[in-house]
């Protein structure tokens, strides 16, 4: 679904491609906060798709495997193992990800 978030990509045989996914997610966790833009163009290369508004905070590791949403707006901790579907405007952590809780318009004014 366009526009929603962003999806795993499926299990890749292929080593060169594993590798390039990790090198993508290495210079992505080497990005300073406020690069915003080059966040984003990193997330698109690895997942093919990256819905607005989704932050994933460093250290991002791929691991291929399960194909996962992570709906728009959704905060995904640093750290988080994301291993089912996170739905929109909602904040994960943990290992596994657990949503601890929605995103309301009262975090939107506060960050």
């Amino acid at each position: 679904m366009a526009g929603e978030g962003i999806a795993l990509p499926p299990r890749r045989k292929n080593p060169k491609e594993q590798a390039q996914a990790r090198g993508l997610a290495q210079e992505y966790n080497a990005t300073k906060p406020t690069e915003i833009a080059k966040r984003k163009g990193l997330l698109q290369k690895i997942f093919g798709f990256c819905g607005p508004s989704v932050w994933i905070e460093p250290p991002l590791t791929v691991a291929m495997g399960k194909t996962v949403k992570i709906g728009k707006g959704s905060v995904i901790g640093a750290g988080t193992v994301v291993t089912k579907d996170i739905p929109a405007m909602s904040l994960a952590v943990g290992v596994p990800a657990k949503v601890l809780r929605p995103i309301t318009d009262a975090d939107k004014v506060e960050y």
